[in-house]
């Protein structure tokens, strides 16, 4: 392309050619810092900065989500707790239940965190940050400074034990019952003389995932057992969408903690989906790698049960070649799903600048698709010109190019907008 240019003043000039193509994301507004941390006993008795615990290792800890954050719940906190005697190293070691603010611009208490793992006698320092729907997160928050916060204390005499094996649901389902019982501290029971709540909660290791029934069709939610008068043991159910290991637990006053590990295994496959970023592509390139994953109602990865094909094809009007290595050498139309596997990774390359969608599909399941956008650039190729005010330049020449700045041909008629210094006409014609 060759257009001519005159220019309002004597300068030398360059002429810029290009086509622009510009990505609307969404506004995300980043948490605001957690305000009002608090600490308190597991038996919801206060606790003060530096103080003992008064059941061992156990301890809640809790903050408050400020009337800035409306818009982008559920929001979430990250806990770091430590040993005085080490750094922090602003990795989360706990994390706290969701908070729905629907919309509502108002302080609002995140639920108690149970902080499992601890050991007795210890002194413990924490912080805590804010996540939000979308993984925001805000800077962290120091309780007492980053100084001491409390000292966990020698366990108590009784103790709760599950007395029924470790499950292995699939997600989804309701699994139980689960029983545990209180016993001294020889492993023997102890019958409570009243009819006794016993709080049901996560592991907090992971976020919270596990929801608590007390009946087999895990209809009815509960949040705590009763072991009634005169009895030692309280049975319950519960369910989790979340695949893989799941700790949970039972407590009661006075008495130390039980936890209990279980593994929830996927449920059967029913979609496959990109679980890659949609990484930035450039035309004639080798493309970052793009993954597909076989999938459970819920989302969980869920493995083959034999070698499953995976057909690839695009929206492209035929640029695009798929490749099974990094350097796009070896051209495919298919990937394998291995059995016992779930997932598969591909690269490809794209001969246009254009935005289209990739195609994964399994026979049986609905198709993946993912939308990439593979730029490429318009460059002027003519050198830079002098010329008098009002003269009319020598032909300008600019060319379609990747980022390499290897030239590439367009599909299809292409408009190039021309834009320069000020002054600055342009012309198809060299008169």
């Amino acid at each position: 392309m060759g257009p001519c240019l005159a220019l309002g003043q004597r300068a030398r000039a360059l002429a810029f050619a290009a086509a622009l193509s510009l990505l609307a994301l969404p506004a995300l507004a980043e948490p605001t810092a957690p305000v009002a941390l608090a600490q308190q006993n597991a038996d919801s008795s206060s606790l003060a900065d530096g103080g003992v615990t008064s059941e061992g290792r156990e301890i809640q800890l809790g903050a408050s989500s400020p009337s800035l954050d409306c818009y982008y719940s559920p929001y979430h906190l990250e806990f770091e707790v430590r040993p005085t005697t080490q750094a922090f190293s602003y990795v989360p070691t706990h994390y706290s239940g969701d908070l729905n603010k629907n919309n509502q611009c108002t302080q609002q208490a995140y639920p108690w965190t149970r902080i499992t793992g601890l050991a007795e006698g210890v002194t413990y320092k924490w912080q805590v940050r804010t996540v939000n729907l979308y993984g925001w997160q805000t800077s962290w928050v120091a309780y007492n400074g980053g100084g001491a916060a409390f000292t966990t204390s020698a366990a108590p005499a009784n103790h709760l034990q599950f007395t029924t094996a470790s499950l292995a649901p699939v997600a989804g389902t309701c699994a139980g019952p689960s029983t545990v019982q209180l016993q001294n501290g020889g492993g023997g029971a102890v019958n409570v003389g009243a009819s006794t709540p016993v709080p049901l909660f996560q592991s907090t290791d992971v976020q919270p995932s596990v929801s608590f029934y007390s009946d087999a069709t895990c209809d009815a939610g509960v949040s705590s057992g009763t072991m009634a008068a005169g009895t030692s043991t309280t049975s319950f159910y519960w369910r989790t969408t979340r695949s893989g290991a799941v700790n949970v637990g039972a407590d009661e006053q006075n008495a130390l903690w039980a936890l209990q590990s279980h593994t929830v295994n996927p449920g059967p496959i029913t979609q496959l989906q990109f679980i890659d970023p949609n990484n930035t592509t450039y035309v004639t390139q080798c493309s970052y790698v793009r993954t597909v994953q076989l999938k459970d109602t819920y989302g969980n990865p869920s493995p083959a049960l034999s070698t499953t094909a995976v057909a690839l094809t695009s929206g492209s009007s035929g640029g695009i070649t798929f490749y099974s290595d990094s350097t796009c050498t070896v051209p495919i139309t298919q990937v394998q799903i291995a059995a016992g596997a779930n997932q598969a990774s591909f690269y490809y390359k794209d001969n246009y600048a254009e935005g289209v969608y990739l195609y994964a599909t399994v026979t049986g399941l609905p198709v993946a698709s993912q939308y990439t956008y593979n730029y490429g650039r318009t460059w002027v190729i003519s050198a830079a010109q002098t010329r008098d005010a009002g003269q009319c330049s020598g032909v300008t020449t600019v060319q379609t190019q990747n980022l390499s700045g290897v030239a590439y041909n367009v599909p299809t008629a292409t408009t190039v907008w021309l834009y320069g210094s000020t002054g600055m006409n342009f012309y198809s014609e060299s008169t």
